[in-house]
């Protein structure tokens, strides 16, 4: 041959435009006049057609087929086709576009973008100045698209720093603060314009973020960045955070003296609105936290604490920054006390823990250590059941164990234990099972817990064919207090609501008559999937505090959380022009009824899950991303709407944050779909670890269990343990066959319990029977003492449970009470 290409020994004497041992050819070879043009994966080289020697090299963007037109090489790729000339070429023809019609921008933003390409600033700059003449002599949306277009390139001009003076970037900034015209544009210049300012001009630049703040039309705009949307107020002191945490608060100092003289003539009796409005504007300021702070207290001295929480709550999440932690998350956990919420407060005290580690939180006239007061807050959860090594002498019972509602975050006593035998319910006290009392129940039914503490037992009782019945009985000798009757009635409507097609967002069956009981401090509220809602006294079972069951509060609800600051329906509502159904959200204030707030889901898709975030606030998921909300307020917080983050399977709230699943199907390389959001801005942690070791199902996760501060997995054939920040602490290393049906948290193992397997027995009639086996773990899940291999059963387990000394193991007729004393 003449020659070859590529050469792997090229002149060493020229610079070389290629490495021969990285060219691989893509696409068809063009001949041209004196020369060839070759397509290749790093771009399009020129060679000369007598040599082979390359001539010039193009660096493209993508790969495709070449086509010279002209001065032009038109490069084919897959989904578009992209121009590429010589830049004199091209800055003429720009030039004589724009002079030939001066009124049309769309040349002009060409010969920007070329200048951007080439780092000239005087030739963007120019062509900014004759896109800006264009967009202001033209009218209609045309113009308002030129104008996003040319703040789009101006950002981008700053973005790749092609100023080299501070002359040049004060031009560059002035010109982009001339273009933005909208609240989202003039946040993203002034947000541009501080960061530049950062580098050499600390006060200017506080004074540009701080300008957002202080702004009603800016700080409430919502802004997406990096696949978060969150108002740009939090963006703009999110920026603050990081001047004051690298330069010291002096950066902030003139901004938190004028909050302190705007406190001062506020005087002492100002209003509390004003006061969240001077902590909105200046979150750095010790002034502007102490006016959240009076301002809470004021709504708490007129008995609405929730206004005072809320108020909490938002002067935190405008800057969730340890400076701030102490004098804010403090108060918050108090207020919560105060008001008869220690979860609410230990949940505060646990997050600030959790994100902060060691740190004090201002309480009263001082500071208490937050781990100290979150030992304290734990001591008064009802203590975890102390069991032993399992002995021999597994017992049957005709009772079955009595369950939580499933869904429904219940504690049980440790020493106690109810069990059912149609119509007749006992209580059973450990370590002996001794039955303590023992009464027949009014109606018939299968009994779950709803609530059971020393002052009362309450029972829900489905009842098939007819309407669900509460039952309150004494805890102390099993008297009937009072059940509910007549709820149809209550209710405005029959057992016998015409039923549906509809589906649930889980693909179950839409029942409009299913009801949903969830029990707040001194009421039981029931929630129809029809949508009405009523809630009744506890202390009598039939006087309704409140209802809404006339006109319902959605027409279909889909789930149903309660918190302590709100009520949560997520459902569908009639669309506001009568055609249909829509999604919606809306919050009830649990002890009146009223409607707190009402929010569109994101995306304007159903809500898939729904949990009450450690601040207080709802975190739901959509088909389009995760949501952080004031559940009183209906603000947004954060939205996450990245592709990783859409579609999302589970959501729980546990130590301190909200712990999700990305996604159902089987990630690529092994990736742990499950990873922890911080609550105070939503960003995602890395997947939690992966545990490589063993031939097991990585994937099938079953469910997430916290207790005591510790976070535990249970996948169908492991138990892993990991840290709050998702690093391996520990898992089994069982390699037996398995299928873990159940992990149930004691004082100091975890027992989990297996379908070992089923085998089929012979006999008059064929028949299975279920083995299970039953393993105790340690906190790093470590296997402690023997397995034990219970007796085979000829019905599958359907519950199980944990009391001081025993293990119970129900199916649907019968209970298997195992031994397992404490010897402590």
């Amino acid at each position: 041959p003449l020659w070859t290409f590529p050469r792997q020994s090229p002149d060493p004497d020229t610079e070389p435009l290629y490495d021969p041992d990285d060219v691989e050819l893509r696409g068809r070879v063009q001949v041209v006049a004196g020369g060839l043009i070759v397509p290749t994966a790093n771009g399009v080289l020129m060679l000369d057609a007598e040599t082979g020697d390359v001539t010039n090299h193009v660096d493209t963007r993508t790969v495709g087929n070449p086509l010279a037109a002209g001065p032009q090489l038109i490069l084919a790729a897959a989904d578009n086709l992209q121009a590429y000339m010589p830049l004199g070429r091209a800055e003429q023809m720009l030039r004589r576009q724009i002079a030939a019609d001066p009124a049309d921008p769309s040349p002009a933003l060409a010969l920007m973008r070329l200048g951007v390409r080439v780092r000239d600033l005087e030739m963007a700059l120019e062509a900014a100045d004759l896109a800006i003449d264009a967009i202001n002599g033209a009218t209609g949306s045309q113009s308002q698209i030129a104008r996003n277009e040319l703040f789009a390139i101006l950002l981008e001009v700053d973005r790749e720093a092609v100023v080299e003076t501070r002359d040049e970037g004060e031009a560059l900034h002035a010109m982009i603060g001339v273009v933005a015209n909208t609240p989202l544009q003039r946040v993203e210049h002034l947000l541009a314009y501080g960061d530049w300012l950062s580098e050499h001009a600390l006060g200017r630049a506080v004074e540009a973020y701080q300008a957002i703040l202080s702004s009603e039309a800016l700080q409430d705009t919502p802004r997406l960045h990096d696949g978060i949307v969150r108002l740009s107020s939090a963006w703009a002191a999110t920026r603050l955070a990081k001047l004051i945490e690298t330069h010291g608060v002096g950066v902030y100092r003139p901004q938190a003296d004028f909050a302190r003289d705007r406190l001062a003539r506020l005087g002492g009796d100002a209003d509390p609105d004003a006061l969240l409005s001077l902590a909105r504007e200046f979150p750095f300021a010790e002034a502007s936290i102490e006016a959240a702070c009076d301002s809470a207290l004021r709504y708490a001295a007129d008995g609405d604490h929730r206004a005072a929480v809320a108020v909490l709550t938002e002067a935190w999440m405008m800057a969730p920054v340890r400076d701030r932690a102490a004098a804010l998350l403090g108060p918050l956990a108090s207020l919560s006390i105060e008001a008869g919420w220690s979860e609410h407060a230990r949940q505060v005290v646990r997050y600030a823990v959790t994100t902060f580690g060691r740190i004090s939180l201002a309480a009263g006239s001082s500071d208490r250590d937050a781990a100290t007061w979150l030992a304290e807050l734990d001591a008064g959860v009802e203590p975890l059941p102390r069991v032993g090594d399992a002995r021999d002498g597994a017992s049957i019972r005709d009772e079955t164990v009595v369950p939580p509602l499933p869904g429904v975050a219940v504690t049980l006593p440790a020493n106690r234990v109810l069990v059912y035998d149609a119509p007749e319910l006992t209580l059973l006290s450990a370590p002996d099972l001794e039955p303590v009392w023992s009464t027949v129940l009014a109606v018939l039914g299968t009994p779950v817990i709803l609530r059971f503490d020393d002052e009362s037992l309450l029972l829900w009782m489905d009842m098939p064919g007819d309407e669900p019945r509460a039952v309150m009985l004494d805890p102390a000798d099993g008297s009937q207090r009072w059940v509910t009757t007549g709820l149809g009635a209550l209710m405005h409507e029959s057992l016998r609501t015409t039923l549906t097609n509809d589906l649930l967002p889980r693909g179950q069956n839409f029942d409009p008559a299913q009801t949903m009981p969830l029990v707040a401090r001194d009421t039981l509220i029931l929630v129809r999937r029809s949508g009405k809602v009523i809630a009744v006294e506890l202390d009598d079972g039939i006087t309704p505090r409140w209802q809404r069951v006339d006109s319902g509060v959605l027409r279909q609800v889909h789930l149903a959380v309660l918190g302590e600051t709100g009520l949560v329906l997520a459902g569908t509502q009639q669309a506001a022009d009568g055609r249909g159904l829509v999604p919606r959200i809306t919050v009830l204030d649990p002890d009146s009824g009223r409607t707190l707030s009402e929010i569109t889901p994101l995306g304007g898709t159903a809500v898939t899950w729904m949990t009450i975030g450690p601040l207080g606030s709802l975190v739901y998921a959509t088909a389009g991303g995760i949501e952080s909300i004031d559940p009183q307020t209906g603000r947004r917080w954060w939205s996450i709407v990245g592709p990783d983050t859409r579609s999302t399977s589970r959501g729980w709230s546990a130590v301190g944050q909200v712990i999700v699943e990305l996604t159902t199907t089987r990630p690529q390389d092994g990736v742990n779909p499950i990873h922890a959001l911080r609550a105070g801005d939503g960003r995602l942690s890395q997947p939690f670890d992966t545990l490589q070791r063993g031939e097991w199902d990585r994937f099938d996760l079953r469910a997430i269990l916290a207790t005591g501060g510790r976070l535990f997995a249970r996948y169908g054939q492991r138990i892993v343990r990991f840290s709050t920040g998702g690093k391996l602490v520990g898992a089994d290393v069982i390699s037996e066959q398995r299928d873990y049906k159940w992990l149930l948290p004691a004082k100091d193992r975890l027992l989990v319990i297996s379908r070992y397997k089923s085998e089929q027995v012979r006999g008059e009639t064929r028949r299975t029977q279920q083995i299970y086996r039953v393993y105790a773990l340690s906190d790093n899940c470590r296997l402690i003492g023997e397995v034990l291999e219970l007796p085979p059963m000829v019905e599958p387990l359907e519950h199980a449970t944990v009391v001081d000394g025993w293990l119970l193991l129900s199916t649907a007729t019968g209970t298997m009470a195992v031994p397992m004393p404490n010897m402590n």
